[in-house]
C-alpha cells in the first residue's frame, strides 16, 4: 500500500514511539519507570526476598506442626492420668521430677526420654511449663510432650509464675488441668498448691488441711509440690528467703510435716534435708541455668516401702538442637505472622509485594555507564 507523502511525518512519528516502547530500558509514562540500580544491588535484594519467603514458608509449618490442642491423654491433673499410673511393685514405685521446661521444652522432652527409660512410673513438673502464659507456648509443650510415644507417662505439673497472668490460672486450667490438685499413690499424698504470691499463702494452708483431712488413712507420707522453694537459697548471686513464705507449710501440717517438698523457680539444684522434710529444688529442665556450676538434669525418686531415696540424673548429650530452631519458629514467628487472620493477609499481600518488586529489579538492566 501506498502511504501519501502528506502523511510520511506523522508514520515517522508512530514508528519512533513503537521503537522507544519496545526498548527494554524504557517503560511507557514516567509514572511506571523504574529506578536503575546496579546489579549487585539487585541480586542482593533478590536474596532479601528469598530469605523473607524461607522464613514465612518455615513458621506456617511449624505453627501446623508442631503446635498441639489440649488436653493430651495423660498430660495434665486430671483423674484418668492417675489411673494410669503403673501400680506399685512391692510397695514400691519411682518417678521423675523436672522443673521449669521455659523456652526449651526439648530439653524436658529428652529427659522424660531418660526417665522412661530408668524405668519412671511418671513424672511431676514443678511448674513453669512456659517462658510466658500463652496459648500458642502451652500448645508447643503439649507437641514436645506427644513426641514421646512409647514412652509417655503420666505426667502432672505445678503452676508456675511463668504459667499465669497475674491472679488468672484459666489458660493453665485448660490445658493441665486444676492448679489445686491432689492424689493418692503407693500410699503416698500428691498435694499440687499454687504458691506464687504470698497472698496464696492462706490457700495453700487451707487447701493442705483439707485434703489431708478427706484422705485420711490412706495413705502413710506426703509430697507438697509447689513451684516456689520454702528453703532459702541463692539465686543470681542474692539470697532468696523461702522460708519466710513457705512458713505457711509448718502450720498446714502441724505436727506431721511433709517427707518432701517438691519446687522449682531456681534454674539448678538444691538439696536439703530440714528436719524430717527434704527439700527438692529441681529447675533443670530446659529454662537458662542460673548458676555457674548448674545443668539440665532431673531427679528420680525411689518410694521403698521404709525410705525415700533420689538420685539427680543429668541431661545425656547435649540439649537438643532442634529446640533452638523450633521455639522461635512455632512460639515467636507463627503468632507475628499468622497469629490472627489480619496478620497472615498482611503477611501474604508484603511477602507477594517483596518479591514482586525485588524480581523486576533483578531483571531490570544497569544503564551504560552507569
Amino acid at each position: 500500500m501506498r502511504i501519501p507523502s502528506s502523511s510520511a511525518p506523522a508514520v515517522a512519528v508512530t514508528v519512533r514511539a513503537v521503537l522507544r516502547a519496545r526498548r527494554p530500558d524504557r517503560v511507557a509514562g514516567p509514572a511506571l519507570r523504574l529506578p536503575r540500580v546496579r546489579p549487585g544491588v539487585a541480586r542482593a535484594a533478590l536474596v532479601v526476598a528469598c530469605a523473607v519467603v524461607l522464613l514465612d514458608v518455615a513458621a506456617a509449618l511449624a505453627g501446623s506442626l508442631l503446635l498441639r490442642d489440649p488436653p493430651l491423654p495423660g498430660l495434665g491433673n486430671r483423674a484418668e492420668n492417675v489411673a494410669a499410673i503403673a501400680l506399685p511393685r512391692d510397695g514400691a514405685f519411682r518417678f521423675a521430677v523436672l522443673g521449669d521446661p521455659e523456652e526449651r521444652p526439648s530439653v524436658t522432652h529428652a529427659l522424660l526420654h531418660q526417665a522412661a527409660a530408668a524405668g519412671a512410673d511418671f513424672a511431676v513438673i514443678t511448674g513453669d511449663i512456659a517462658d510466658r502464659c500463652a496459648a500458642v507456648d502451652f500448645a508447643h509443650f503439649l507437641w514436645n510432650w506427644s513426641e514421646l510415644g512409647a514412652d509417655a507417662r503420666p505426667t502432672f505439673t505445678a503452676i508456675g509464675n511463668h504459667d499465669k497472668r497475674g491472679a488468672d490460672t484459666a489458660l493453665f486450667a485448660r490445658f493441665f488441668g486444676p492448679e489445686w490438685f491432689s492424689f493418692v499413690h503407693g500410699r503416698v499424698l500428691f498435694l499440687f498448691v499454687n504458691d506464687n504470691d504470698p497472698a496464696d499463702a492462706a490457700r495453700c494452708e487451707e487447701f493442705v488441711r483439707g485434703e489431708l483431712a478427706a484422705h485420711a488413712g490412706q495413705f502413710d507420707r506426703t509430697a507438697l509440690v509447689m513451684h516456689k522453694p520454702a528453703i532459702d537459697y541463692l539465686k543470681k548471686g542474692r539470697v532468696v528467703r523461702g522460708t519466710q513464705t513457705g512458713a505457711w507449710i509448718e502450720r498446714a501440717f502441724g505436727g506431721r510435716p511433709p517427707d518432701l517438698v517438691l519446687a522449682g523457680h531456681y534454674h539448678g539444684y538444691v538439696r536439703r534435708q530440714a528436719g524430717d522434710t527434704l527439700h527438692l529444688v529441681t529447675g533443670g529442665g530446659g529454662g537458662n541455668l542460673q548458676g555457674p556450676n548448674e545443668r539440665y538434669h532431673m531427679i528420680l525418686v525411689d518410694v521403698l516401702p521404709g525410705e525415700i531415696r533420689d538420685s539427680t540424673v543429668p541431661l545425656d548429650g547435649w540439649p537438643p538442637l532442634r529446640g533452638k530452631l523450633e521455639w522461635p519458629l512455632a512460639v515467636s514467628a507463627w503468632p507475628l505472622l499468622y497469629g490472627t487472620p489480619a496478620r497472615t493477609g498482611a503477611t501474604l499481600v508484603l511477602t507477594l509485594a517483596l518479591v514482586t518488586a525485588a524480581w523486576a529489579l533483578r531483571r531490570r538492566p544497569r544503564a551504560a555507564g552507569g
